[in-house]
């Protein structure tokens, strides 16, 4: 018990730990290399359909996935490739309600700057080859002026006074057909050298005259060298406004689910259960109430669906879950270890489709029905019972064995002798018994009764008449 609170309290202390830590994109201050080896994508947020699979990142229309942080001067290399069309769109300077987005079509190139309050195209161009093999897209960002490359043949030399924001960075597949991705390198500063909207800059100290070619910080001059940024407004300081702070709120929570995938796989949750639930009732051989049992599975596997849905892509929530699951313990009342193998068929079955292995699932599914049904058919066959009957009698009119056992072969298909307790006084025995019909149980209460006015008899369900 002691050590059990010591291994909770260190995983909490652990957790609390990991969740405080800033997260690597944001510390890595000086850019960074993602060969996309890692299935995980971790310091990534996703959205929509996006796989990593032997190095290679596929992004599925419409999907993206983000790389926070506060990198200003840049030099980002972006290496794709599709098919005969595609459409692949590289974000940067991606902030609350602004971006640059570069897009890279069949035959085009163009750049846009994006804001809340606009989206300006800046340039563009027809006269573009895209190789059938792997592309690199190069950008690079420093004193106003956009670089763009592709395949290391410079395109444009593009000029921007009323520059955005430092940010972060964002691969996105709007539309046709799926993109492939294999390497992102940048190398960056971080949160130096543009302020937002290109406004006037505070005096920095140290700062050079004008005479000796310092920049004088006007409505379209950059942040002057040395001197730091305009901070961001803190959205929970007392003076934001309250419209401010939901809006970064909901801006923060990556939306890593498609709705239409989280609520298909819902459904299947739904119809794996009601199959297990099947499953159970007719070819489970426990001896507590199955119909009752099976009705958790439905519960069961939506939850986990819904959970691992969730918590897939988010190394917080699953440590948090983890966390969660060590203080409140999952327990359930399982009498028989076949109880337990239909538990963790549920679950089993719904953290497959959280991960949107629909086909594995499926064919699991597929195979635990043809096991289960050869199972019961090379089961058998006394064992396969529907009722529990007690008959008790005692003096005077005791009745023996033999004629409980005469009465319940005329009209059971099938008895199993459970349990015989029997005294000079008494009698008290325990069956398991099968009855085709209702009228059944009837004829053979009375049959018992005839034996012994004194008798007592007991039924009890197991599998129930249906």
């Amino acid at each position: 018990m002691i050590w059990s609170r010591f291994s909770i309290a260190g995983m909490s202390v652990l957790i609390g730990v990991l969740l405080v830590v800033p997260s690597p994109a944001l510390a890595d201050d000086g850019g960074f290399t993602e060969t996309f080896d890692d299935a995980g994508l971790n310091n990534w947020e996703r959205q929509g359909d996006t796989i990593v699979e032997s190095g290679i990142l596929t992004i599925s229309p419409p999907g993206m996935v983000t790389r926070r942080g506060t990198w200003s001067d840049i030099a980002l290399t972006v290496k794709f490739r599709f098919g005969t069309s595609g459409f692949a769109v590289i974000d940067y300077h991606v902030g609350e309600g602004q971006h640059y987005s570069l897009t890279v079509l069949t035959g085009e190139m163009f750049l846009e700057k994006i804001t809340a309050d606009a989206q300006l195209r800046m340039w563009e161009t027809t006269d573009v080859l895209v190789a059938d093999d792997w592309n690199t897209a190069g950008i690079e960002f420093a004193d106003d002026e956009h670089t763009i490359s592709l395949n290391e043949e410079v395109m444009a030399t593009v000029s921007d006074a009323d520059s955005l924001a430092a940010g972060g960075v964002r691969l996105h597949v709007p539309a046709d057909m799926g993109v492939e991705f294999d390497e992102v390198v940048l190398q960056a500063q971080a949160g130096e050298g543009i302020a937002p909207g290109g406004g006037e800059q505070p005096p920095g100290e140290g700062l050079p005259d004008e005479g000796e070619g310092a920049p004088t910080g006007g409505d379209d001059e950059s942040t002057p060298i040395g001197g730091d940024p305009a901070p961001e407004p803190d959205p929970t300081s007392p003076g934001a406004t309250s419209d401010g702070f939901l809006d970064d709120f909901f801006a923060s929570q990556p939306a890593n689910t498609e709705l239409r995938t989280f609520a298909v796989n819902l459904v299947l949750a739904a119809f794996v259960a009601l199959i297990i639930g099947l499953l159970y009732i007719h070819w489970g051989s426990s001896l507590s109430n199955r119909r009752a049992f099976a009705a958790n599975f439905m519960l069961l596997t939506v939850t986990t669906t819904s959970i691992i849905l969730v918590v897939r892509s988010s190394v917080a929530l699953s440590l948090g879950l983890v966390g969660a699951l060590s203080i409140v313990r999952f327990r359930a009342a399982v009498k028989e270890p076949e109880e337990l193998a239909y538990l963790f068929l549920a679950i089993g079955l719904g953290i497959g489709l959280g991960d949107n292995q629909r086909l594995v699932v499926l064919l699991t599914l597929v195979m635990a029905i043809l096991v289960t049904g050869l199972m019961k058919l090379i089961r058998t066959a006394k064992a396969d019972v529907n009722l529990h009957l007690a008959v008790a009698g005692s003096n005077p009119g005791k009745v023996d064995l033999d004629q409980i056992v005469g009465v319940l072969e005329q009209h059971c298909s099938k008895v199993k002798l459970l349990r015989l307790d029997e005294a000079p006084e008494l009698i008290d025995t325990s069956f398991l018994v099968e009855f085709k019909r209702f009228s059944d149980v009837s004829q053979t209460n009375a049959a018992l009764k005839e034996l012994s006015p004194t008798i007592e008899v007991t039924l009890l369900d197991n599998k129930g008449i249906w």
